[in-house]
């Protein structure tokens, strides 16, 4: 837990803009996780991963380069909401996300 935490801080602030390993790590991380929590913690942990990786983005305090690399990844959250979707009102608000995710890039970045 204070692995992901930590990892979790690094990535929002962008500290090691050359060190790719720190975003992965939280990745393979939330990957891992999955699959030993519930539907709804899965869903949980993936939005808050995308939150994490669309507020750095659009952080412009934080090195363009590590903003570009989250901006590589965010897919990875995207899709595995996707994923977990259980009905249509799921996918709605995952176009929803989705939708605003391609605005909020398309104005900012």
């Amino acid at each position: 837990m204070k692995t992901s935490i930590l990892l979790e801080e690094k990535v929002r602030s962008g500290v090691e803009p050359d060190n790719p390993e720190i975003l992965l790590s939280l990745l393979s991380l939330l990957e891992e996780t999955d699959f030993r929590y519930s539907l709804s913690h899965q869903k949980s942990l993936n939005s808050k991963m995308l939150r994490l990786l669309l507020d750095t983005v659009l952080d412009k305090t934080v090195p363009l380069n590590w903003r570009s690399l989250c901006m590589d990844h965010i897919y990875k959250p995207l899709r595995n909401l996707y994923l977990l979707a259980e009905n249509e009102r799921d996918i709605f608000e995952i176009n929803k996300i989705y939708f605003r995710l391609s605005r909020v890039v398309d104005n900012n970045w």
